[in-house]
């Protein structure tokens, strides 16, 4: 772990899971930051930018290595990268996967449930990566806005207008469907 990333969290129980956080999940973040700036440097300056701003946030999350932490790390980790490959040329950055399956939280002795999260699932799934992040960030993890902002290292206002028009498109989609 860089040296920076260790002195950043205070509490000595919450200094060491941070730590095992970042032993888990550097090695995915590196190649997804890599995968999309194809230079590994600009991909280790990414991991470590990742974590800067996990240290932001980390005492409103649920400080514990689980699927929403990794969703939540690999969310902040493409959007970091996208930012330093829009910095360092104007080309459009790589077209974006899918970082949560909200359909496994769903118990098969729910069949309305996990029907209604699937279509959720899919609706979410069609809008752009800019509109999902910050819907997924805001309903599921309940993230506010400042963090939000501070997660995907945009104004509070653009956030706000992202979940406006991720919300929007939403509508349309299921109203499409139906």
């Amino acid at each position: 772990m860089p040296l920076i990333l260790m002195d950043l969290i205070d509490d000595p129980d919450d200094n060491e899971l941070y730590k095992e956080i970042y032993e888990q999940y550097q090695q995915l973040l590196f190649w997804q930051a890599n995968g999309i700036l194809h230079d590994e440097q600009k991909a280790t300056d990414a991991v470590v930018e990742t974590f800067l701003r996990l240290a932001t946030i980390f005492q409103k999350t649920d400080k514990k290595i689980c699927p929403r932490m990794k969703r939540l790390l690999v969310i902040i980790n493409r959007n970091v990268a996208i930012d330093m490959q829009r910095k360092g040329s104007k080309e459009t950055p790589v077209s974006p996967e899918t970082v949560f399956a909200m359909a496994d939280r769903a118990s098969d002795d729910e069949p309305y449930r996990k029907a209604v999260i699937d279509e959720a699932v899919a609706a979410l799934e069609k809008l752009p990566v800019k509109y999902r992040d910050v819907l997924y960030l805001s309903l599921v993890e309940d993230a506010g806005v400042k963090d939000i902002a501070a997660m995907l290292g945009v104004s509070e206002d653009a956030v706000y207008k992202r979940l406006e028009r991720g919300k929007e498109m939403l509508h349309k989609e299921f109203d499409n469907d139906r």
